[in-house]
């Protein structure tokens, strides 16, 4: 290896440290903010605000470092600058290191993983930023490295012995990297080094008028990078054989005298340029040149059609020669290239390849099956009920169960089916070794069928369904992008037919698909006029056989189709939050009917609205409930909201938060659909909720299907050993409803009592049946 000065490196050193100062700290900060973010509803906001500060003090070094660099240069108290930048780094690693400690301490800890993948990634930029000395490549990982393995240690678990071991590991491999690139940049300064001594060796020579030219020839050629000097009129003076192997310049050409214009203009002619864009392109290189002469001189990198990467530097002499010499730089450059290109191309949460790499082998893919005839199938798998999962266990589960179910897709691919993740909970399957349709779909049922069973996190068994949507080559003869769109529209239509399913793509699909866009944009654009509207349906009590409230029921009077199922509308208009905007129409209208039936003279009974879960993350929902009662002077004891099981199981600070605000206005509170999710028993006393309601599903099976019976008697069991009241929903004939009395059910609805109906026949249906 070439060696230079000590004093030199630290030059360069300090040079190349000031210069990735400020962007480090920025870097480093903005990341603390992006996980201060994403842990602050985890961790005491104290904590929080302590070690945000002690990170943004460990960075003041690193900027007084690149202050005092910019002020004094790099040829002066040069250990101080160095030990300033070691400092902060040091400093920073330890800061860093300590967020682990986040974890485990708290009532809703923080998820390990999510820490240690935000620690490997400011370790690496770290310590690339810091190749320039190899102090400065440990002085972060070390430090860093002391709470994590203080804390997997102190926790004994084998389980976080063996993390303790990996993150060792990963500490010795990307410091061995950090080193061997350090290795690298010293290289590099020795060589820059070395070729600008001898470059001013060679102008010495040609100022004082040196007589041998084949002696001076003889002494570029020792060069190892390529070189060549022009005059003050850019002729060619003197060169070097590498300068010309690096452009491939023929004997002839290459010759004293002759103009950079000629050489430049041999280079573009091999490119296929026209003579009018030779000369705009010649003249542009010329005036760059002659506009950057004032510098002294400058570094560019120039890059190569086939592939090479070298570092051009320019130096200008002051009697007006020019010397340009070029250092190889292509294997510097492709390792950086190379990991670049594998943290675009792979998912970073299951390190499969993502959309990107999946589009790319479908492409191929499809350009092979035009000559064989092979089919291509595409299947989408789709998790059903992921957003239960992220609500109920959290997202770093959630994030758990995406990984593990990566590794059972990947456990049944055969040798020729390629796997990727497309985002959030989506994978998609690609492959051409089907002999028909029917191959791809019980390769889809075997998928789906292999799946079904739970799925073991931290303990904890969730069940996973899938939805699958497929579409293949030759019947679908789009591009890449095309049969990815057509399998993700028979993905959605699997979920719309209630999950579970696998749906092969048919060209009716895409109208459908428009028609829900249409029917969106319609939601949007009459949301505040009449069209919208609240049905009310009667709810018994089945004891009196009285009434006992009414459920508030939204409708749609769409001026062309009429009346829209709400199994059609409210699940887009969730999808699009247009859902809460409508309940904010919809609910005074609700309140103020509840008063209007009392001051007619029937008896005051609570009408009941449901909640959507995004209502949940809206902290406004308390304030406006209270000035929707006032606003009607309704007693809050007669409003009730239903609210989903899996909102009511996240038990996250906000939706508690919120529970109890609307607890402690008076109204009552019920768990729809109950019996559907995954509720924890031992958590529902400390709810303060009043009823569940029984899903309708559960009230159509128990006539014929014990276990239904069962479940619904153990519901209502549950229910009043809590003190809460149960009704049932989908009452549809009068043996349902005698056997729901029979099991002490407390309430009832469904249209066997009533269906939904306008505000108006409420009246005269009460007067109607006094009983039923």
């Amino acid at each position: 290896m070439s060696h230079v000065a000590p004093s030199k490196l630290r030059s360069e050193q300090i040079r190349t440290l000031s210069s990735v100062a400020i962007p480090n700290v920025i870097a480093s900060l903005f990341l603390g903010l992006m996980f201060l973010w994403l842990v602050w509803n985890s961790v005491p906001h104290d904590r929080a605000y302590l070690w945000y500060g002690a990170l943004f003090i460990s960075m003041l070094p690193r900027i007084a470092m690149s202050v005092l660099a910019s002020i004094y240069g790099s040829d002066r108290r040069q250990a101080a600058l160095i030990g300033l930048y070691i400092t902060s780094t040091s400093l920073g690693g330890f800061i860093w290191g300590s967020a682990i400690l986040f974890t485990g301490d708290f009532p809703s800890s923080v998820d390990p993983f999510l820490i240690m993948a935000l620690l490997a990634g400011v370790s690496a930029v770290t310590v690339f930023a810091g190749v320039a000395h190899r102090l400065a490549v440990w002085a972060f990982m070390v430090p860093c490295s002391i709470p994590v393995l203080y804390f997997f240690i102190g926790r004994g678990e084998p389980q976080d012995m063996a993390f303790a071991i990996a993150s060792v590991i990963f500490v010795l491999i990307l410091g061995y990297a950090g080193h061997q690139f350090n290795r690298m940049y010293v290289a590099s300064v020795a060589l820059q080094q070395k070729n600008k001594d001898l470059v001013h060796e060679v102008s010495e020579i040609y100022g004082s008028h040196f007589k041998s030219i084949e002696s001076l020839h003889h002494l570029v050629n020792q060069i190892g990078a390529g070189l060549a000097m022009f005059d003050k009129n850019l002729n060619l003076i003197i060169w070097n054989k590498a300068y010309q192997n690096l452009h491939d310049f023929p004997d002839n050409l290459l010759t004293m005298g002759v103009n950079m214009r000629q050489l430049n203009r041999w280079l573009l002619n091999r490119e296929g340029l026209s003579p009018s864009q030779i000369d705009a392109e010649i003249e542009k290189r010329i005036e760059h040149l002659r506009a950057r002469r004032i510098e002294g001189s400058f570094h560019e990198q120039i890059d190569f059609t086939d592939g090479r990467v070298f570092d051009m530097r320019a130096d200008f002499l002051p009697d007006g020669e020019t010397i340009l010499s070029f250092t190889d730089m292509t294997h510097r450059a492709q390792a950086s290239t190379d990991a670049l290109v594998k943290m675009a191309q792979l998912d970073s949460l299951t390190s499969l390849p993502n959309r990107m790499l999946f589009r790319r082998e479908l492409k191929k893919k499809l350009m092979q099956s035009k000559n064989t005839e092979k089919i291509v199938g595409v299947i989408l798998v789709n998790i059903d009920n992921f957003k239960n999962i992220n609500d109920v266990f959290g997202h770093g589960v959630g994030d758990n169960v995406i990984v593990k179910l990566g590794e059972v897709l990947k456990s049944y691919m055969r040798p020729d089916e390629f796997l990727a993740r497309l985002g959030g909970d989506e994978f998609a399957i690609t492959g051409d070794i089907y002999g028909s349709v029917e191959d791809i779909v019980a390769e889809a049922r075997k998928i789906r069928d292999n799946t079904r069973k739970a799925i073991n996190i931290e303990g904890a068994q969730i069940p996973v369904e899938l939805s699958i949507g497929i579409t293949y080559y030759p019947e679908d003869k789009g591009s890449a992008e095309h049969m990815v769109r057509n399998a993700g529209i028979a993905l959605h239509k699997a979920k719309e037919e209630g999950g579970r399913q696998i749906v092969l793509f048919d060209s009716e699909m895409q109208a459908e698909l428009v028609d829900r866009n249409t029917l969106l944009s319609d939601i949007r654009e009459n949301m505040e006029t009449s069209q919208f509207l609240l049905h009310y349906q009667p709810q018994i009590d089945l004891q009196t056989r009285q009434i006992c409230g009414v459920e508030a029921l939204m409708r749609w009077n769409h001026p062309e189709r009429g009346f829209v199922s709400p199994g059609e509308f409210i699940p887009l208009a969730e999808w699009s939050k247009q859902i809460i905007p409508l309940t904010e129409q919809l609910l005074p209208e609700a309140c103020v009917q509840a008063k209007l039936w009392q001051s007619r003279g029937l008896p005051p009974f609570p009408v009941s609205v449901n909640i959507s879960p995004l209502h949940f993350h809206d902290n406004r929902i308390v304030d406006f409930v209270r000035e929707c009662l006032e606003e009607a002077s309704l007693e809050p004891r007669y409003l009730e909201l239903e609210i989903t099981e899996g909102i009511v199981m996240s038990k996250t600070e906000e939706v508690m938060g919120t529970l109890r605000g609307l607890a402690d206005l008076g109204i009552k509170l019920s768990i729809d659909d109950f019996g559907t999710g995954y509720s924890s028993l031992s958590y529902l006393p400390r709810l303060p909720v009043d009823k569940l309601k029984i899903d309708r599903a559960f009230v159509h099976g128990m006539m014929d299907d014990k276990e239904s019976q069962s479940l619904i008697e153990a519901i209502i069991s549950m229910g009043h050993s809590f003190g809460l009241k149960v009704i049932a929903e989908g009452v549809e004939d009068s043996a349902e409803l005698e056997l729901l009395a029979k099991l002490k059910c407390d309430q009832a609805q469904g249209y066997y009592i009533s269906r939904p109906m306008e505000a108006g026949k409420v009246t005269e249906w009460c007067q109607a049946h006094a009983s039923i």
